[in-house]
């Protein structure tokens, strides 16, 4: 009898520290579930896919309104790379919020917000201000190798930083485009990156307006096919000497822009007649000597490319001159050049080689050129090659990069974001013998 109390007992002690175990394990996964990402998570990926970088902490840091991230998937068909980037940044600031809309659930929620059709998996950015998308193929960049493989990378961070500083910005500074003389758009891709770095772009005609509107931070003239009248280059002239910033690109043309060219005179550059070419393979794409991978100097636009070891890549090139005498607290300075082995076609559309011959014009040739007088800041580049999309994707992004340092040196935001795409490539861990 006395053993069989005993029996009981030792079962009733066991069921109770069951009971306890189970309550302890619960209650710990609740403790833990609390707790934010950065405490509970770890990137174990070759690359780091979902460690924020030390520029997107200071970015959030700076985060003092709510912001949701809207993660619009089917439910059981979430990206998991997106997942688990999207709980980093809920865990690095408790502004930002995450919540999951099933499109099947909420057919016409994204409509509130973009006119974009979106994916599945993509992801709407939404504060009091405004709102943003970014479409789900946007996150898988995709770029090819020197023998035309594809890398696969993953965008996700530059993304949603981007997106988050762009809704929770009080004010969006305006980059005025000039309109009315066959000027060339600005790509799509360059303009959504100018998005997210918090500009707003909008036309602009200088002969319907009395002077360069105020809020301007950068005009910008895009390839123009015809010149601008004189009152025009007046408002730009009076523009620049109150401390304007403007951003010009030239093209070769059959008739030169007088005006224009008359209104840069004024800050002692000018173009030369003719198209660079590059006669050292280095500095040239494969078979193309119009092609170019020009030189970039040390400078505040050009310093984060060249020290990440990035080049940029224009053609059809005229090259750009500096007068010898420049005034006192006038600074021009070469922002892109070419090798000693350049050389020059004056007639290019009548030559009949692209290769060197005897009369063309050889050495170096500056292909851009930085500008500075007091509050004034000019960029003028040789070419609108170096928005051209496809020469963009040949230098993975790097011509994006470099307009994007530009229009933000010009206008003196820090709001230029440089985090770049991770690779997705496999890795592989090599063993000896």
């Amino acid at each position: 009898m006395k053993q069989h109390k005993s029996s009981r007992k030792y079962a009733s002690y066991s069921v109770l520290y069951t009971v306890l175990a189970v309550a302890i394990v619960i209650m710990a996964n609740l403790f833990i579930s609390t707790l934010p990402a950065t405490l509970t998570r770890f990137d174990v990926t070759a690359n780091e896919l979902f460690t924020l970088s030390q520029e997107t902490r200071d970015r959030l840091d700076g985060v003092d309104q709510d912001i949701t991230l809207y993660l619009l998937a089917e439910n059981g068909s979430e990206d998991a790379a997106i997942v688990e980037l999207l709980a980093r940044y809920e865990a690095e600031n408790p502004h930002i919020h995450v919540e999951y809309k099933d499109p099947v659930l909420y057919p016409y929620f994204a409509s509130q917000y973009t006119n974009l059709i979106l994916e599945t998996n993509s992801v709407i950015a939404v504060s009091s201000l405004r709102a943003t998308a970014i479409n789900y193929a946007d996150f898988y960049p995709q770029s090819y190798d020197e023998d035309y493989n594809i890398i696969a990378e993953f965008d996700g961070e530059n993304l949603l930083t981007s997106a988050i500083v762009y809704v929770s910005s009080d004010k969006l500074p305006t980059i005025y485009s000039t309109t009315g003389h066959g000027e060339l758009p600005l790509p799509d891709s360059l303009i959504s990156r100018l998005e997210q770095e918090c500009y707003t772009v909008s036309e602009l005609d200088l002969l319907t307006v009395n002077a360069v509107p105020e809020d301007t931070v950068v005009l910008l003239i895009h390839a123009p096919l015809s010149d601008f009248t004189g009152d025009e280059t007046s408002k730009i002239a009076a523009w620049l000497e109150n401390g304007g910033r403007l951003m010009l690109l030239t093209d070769i043309l059959d008739e030169p822009l007088t005006n224009l060219n008359a209104l840069m005179s004024n800050y002692s550059v000018y173009p030369e007649t003719g198209i660079v070419l590059e006669g050292n393979s280095n500095y040239h794409l494969s078979e193309y000597p119009h092609y170019l991978f020009p030189n970039m100097a040390d400078t505040a636009v050009t310093a984060p490319l060249s020290d990440a070891g990035y080049r940029v890549m224009t053609a059809l090139c005229q090259p750009l001159n500096i007068e010898a005498d420049l005034r006192d607290g006038l600074s021009v300075t070469r922002l892109l050049t070419t090798s000693d082995s350049a050389y020059l076609k004056e007639e290019a559309h009548n030559a009949d080689t692209l290769e060197y011959v005897d009369g063309d014009k050889q050495g170096s040739f500056t292909l851009s050129l930085l500008i500075e007088e007091a509050q004034t800041r000019i960029i003028w580049f040789g070419t609108s090659m170096i928005t051209d999309e496809v020469s963009d994707s040949i230098v993975n992004g790097s011509n994006t990069d470099l307009m994007l340092n530009s229009f933000n040196w010009l206008s003196e935001q820090n709001s230029g974001l440089t985090i770049r795409s991770r690779s997705l490539n496999s890795g592989y861990l090599v063993m000896t013998s």
